[in-house]
């Protein structure tokens, strides 16, 4: 078979996944079985990333035998007589150049591990890339770098496009992928990411409504050439880059602050049924933001369409006077469009608006009832009119009620907590 090697290079919460039932686990596996799966083929769930070298490894190495250069040069510069400034201004020159060796070290694994994975997935497109988890949690699962300020040139990685699903290979020598889903389910954002304190790279979110992870393209070997290479990759994912980044996180005038402040340090955690695993780490700083957030503010985050302000306007709207934020949180339920945003709403306005959100999670039931957009939001919907006293098409299953119910109790908490902030 031709193998088409995309170019030669020179993250529910824990809760939730706990319940889902496991599918038979075959590759082409649907969502129920993605998490059996590659937990079966990695050895299971937390496994260390066993990848020969990683970018953080090397820059580690780097650092260690920069620090140790220099201490040989000073004393060698006192036995010398030589001035200490000289010897610093020599390093601060060849500190840089140091890096050089480290960067085609890293292209040279990317490489590796797109050969490895071709061999093994001969029919797929192979994409040269770095990978990263959106959490330090997520990361431990996959053996994958977290974005953050103490990320560092991200995991060697090969994205595999097949007939039916998506792979994300990172190893020379692994068995099987460490992260698969289904092109059906297959959700695509433009972005970025930081990668370092002052560093922010343009990435390809991929979630399967569970798990969500960032793939920088390493066509070129440079990371601040990766923007030019997002088409490309979105391409060869079988989706137009135009609609991608048009349905892509908004920019718009003066929202800038307003993400800032209360978008982008707790989607994340807060997206989804993030929050039953994710809150006691982001708890007291959303509490914080909650003392600050105004109704305006809240009814703005909930009628842009992107599901990361949609999830974070449906928390603080525990936060502003019921009379001013549940009229936005039901129209924000019935407009929703993925689950990272319409579990929040969910569970927030059960809470604020009791039976009245009927309606409006109906609404979202009747648009993802067709397989291709459908996802375990379906049941957990389904639980929360249930929970209510409606109707619901199906008899929600058990995990479902219950994960509802720990959603709920993460908004009765926060409802408690940003009032008393408030006070």
């Amino acid at each position: 078979m031709l193998v088409h090697i995309g170019g030669l290079p020179k993250g529910f919460g824990k809760q939730v996944c706990r319940v889902i039932p496991e599918s038979d686990g075959s590759a082409g596996a649907g969502r129920d079985g993605r998490l059996a799966l590659a937990t079966r083929q990695r050895g299971g769930v937390g496994v260390r990333s066993n990848f020969f070298w990683t970018a953080n490894r090397m820059i580690a190495v780097w650092v260690v035998a920069l620090l140790a250069a220099l201490v040989f040069l000073l004393l060698l510069a006192d036995v010398a007589g030589l001035p200490h400034w000289l010897v610093l201004i020599l390093s601060m020159i060849v500190a840089p150049v140091g890096l050089i060796p480290l960067l085609g070290r890293l292209t040279r694994q990317i490489g590796q591990v797109m050969g490895h994975a071709s061999k093994l997935r001969p029919d797929g497109t192979v994409i040269p890339a770095v990978a990263l988890a959106p959490s330090r949690v997520l990361g431990k699962e996959l053996g994958l770098q977290a974005v953050g300020p103490n990320a560092s040139g991200g995991s060697p990685a090969a994205l595999v496009v097949l007939a039916d699903r998506v792979e994300l290979w990172s190893g020379r020598n692994e068995a099987g992928p460490r992260w698969s889903m289904s092109r059906a389910g297959l959700q695509i954002d433009a972005g970025r990411a930081q990668i370092g304190i002052a560093n922010n790279w343009d990435v390809v979110w991929l979630s399967d409504g569970l798990r969500q992870l960032a793939v920088s393209p390493r066509y070129s070997p440079k990371p601040n050439g990766a923007d030019n290479d997002i088409d490309r990759v979105v391409r060869e994912l079988g989706q137009d880059p135009a609609e991608v980044r048009r349905n892509s996180w908004p920019e718009r005038r003066g929202s800038q602050r307003i993400d800032r402040r209360f978008v982008v340090p707790f989607y994340f955690q807060m997206s989804g049924a993030n929050s039953t695993a994710y809150l006691p780490r982001v708890e007291r700083s959303l509490v914080r933001a909650s003392a600050k957030v105004t109704a305006d503010e809240v009814q703005w985050l909930l009628s842009t369409g992107d599901w990361r302000r949609m999830a974070m306007g449906a928390w603080f709207a525990l936060a502003v006077p019921r009379e001013e934020g549940h009229e936005a949180v039901l129209v924000g339920m019935a407009g929703s469009n993925r689950d990272d945003s319409a579990l929040p709403l969910a569970a927030v306005s059960a809470l604020l608006t009791g039976p009245d959100a009927i309606g409006a999670m109906e609404t979202y039931l009747d648009r993802i009832v067709d397989v291709p957009r459908r996802d375990q939001s379906f049941e957990i919907v389904a639980a929360a009119i249930a929970h209510l006293g409606g109707a619901p098409p199906v008899t929600p299953p058990t995990w479902a009620t219950e994960a509802f119910e720990e959603l709920l109790a993460v908004a009765q908490d926060l409802q408690q907590r940003f009032r008393a902030a408030r006070a």
